[in-house]
C-alpha cells in the first residue's frame, strides 16, 4: 500500500524518472552492517509513562513520533519535531487505509502541544 501510495504520488506531482527510481527503492530493504547496529533491550511504555517521563503523540514530522516529557524536571525530549536553525519539513506519508496525512496540520498541533507544557530544557533527539 505505501509503495502504491508514493507511486501515484509522484505520478501526480510529476516527478517522472526521479519519481520512478523512488519506488524502486521503497522495495529495497535496508541492510545494516554489524558494526552499525544497535543492540539493546526493549523497555515497555505502559500507561503512557517510561522511567519517570510521560509519552506524549507529536506527530506531523514524521506520522507516528512521541516526546517524553518531565513534569517534575521540566524537561522535554523531542525527535526531529525541532530542529535549530533548520525548517522541520512534515514528512508526507499514508495513514493505515492508504489516504494521505494531514500532516502539516498534525505537526502544528503538536507544536502547539510542546509549547503548553511548562518546559524548561528541551532535548532534540535524532537518530541518523
Amino acid at each position: 500500500m505505501r509503495v502504491d501510495f508514493f507511486r501515484k504520488l509522484y505520478e501526480e506531482m510529476g516527478c517522472g524518472d526521479i519519481g520512478e527510481r523512488q519506488v524502486v527503492d521503497l522495495y529495497n530493504p535496508i541492510i545494516l552492517r554489524e558494526d552499525k547496529k544497535i543492540h539493546y533491550e526493549i523497555q515497555g511504555i505502559t500507561k503512557n509513562k517510561l522511567c519517570g517521563f510521560d509519552t506524549l503523540d507529536i506527530p506531523g514530522h514524521a506520522p507516528y513520533q512521541i516526546a517524553f516529557y518531565h513534569k517534575e524536571c521540566k524537561w522535554l525530549f523531542v525527535g526531529d519535531l525541532l530542529i535549530e536553525n533548520l525548517p522541520s519539513n512534515a514528512f508526507i506519508e499514508p495513514d493505515v487505509d492508504g489516504n494521505r496525512t494531514k500532516s502539516l496540520l498534525q505537526q502544528r498541533q503538536s507544536l502547539e502541544k510542546c509549547l503548553a507544557l511548562d518546559v524548561e530544557l528541551v532535548f532534540q533527539v535524532t537518530v541518523i
